[in-house]
């Protein structure tokens, strides 16, 4: 009767329990960015660009939560399958962006009239290169600033010049 036990009780050898190892790889993926609704896009065309998390991605390539906008802009969806999912983040990944606005866009300028309110105009803007956009007779930084909201798909242009107050 000595070697009978009471309760609860196990046992885990060396050769069950193991560390998990690290495979020492990481994803690459391959496809579009809407690195056109950046200000500065220079170093994000044809090139791998590491991406630790969300607000990394939204920094370095730009990024639509929107589904709708993934037909268009892959890599949305493979940052969001790493970064925007119930389990965290799952990463790094690294990203080669073959969207280069400089090929890729229409020959000819377009032309809108703004209206501001409070020193302020919107429009929504899927299909512009952010670089790109001016105001007549202003200087972007002395006169105004561009926003983009990824979330919303909106420009927002503050007038911040002198004649604003």
């Amino acid at each position: 009767m000595d070697n009978y036990k009471y309760g609860v009780y196990g046992k885990i050898g060396d050769d069950i329990a193991k560390n998990a190892s690290e495979a020492g790889t990481a994803p690459v993926y391959i496809g579009t960015a809407p690195v056109n609704f950046l200000s500065d896009y220079s170093g994000k065309v044809n090139v791998p660009v590491k991406i630790s998390n969300l607000s990394d991605a939204v920094k370095k390539i730009g990024h639509f939560s929107d589904s709708t906008k993934w037909a268009k802009y892959t890599l949305c969806e493979a940052v969001a399958a790493h970064f925007a999912n119930a389990n965290g983040n799952v990463g790094p990944i690294y990203v080669i962006n073959v969207l280069d606005p400089d090929k890729n866009k229409s020959a000819a300028a377009t032309t809108k009239t703004l209206t501001f309110t409070n020193r302020k105009a919107t429009l929504p803007a899927l299909d512009i290169i952010l670089a790109t956009v001016a105001i007549e007779d202003k200087v972007l930084g002395t006169d105004y600033t561009l926003s983009f909201d990824f979330g919303t798909g909106i420009l927002t242009i503050t007038d911040i010049g002198e004649q604003a107050n």
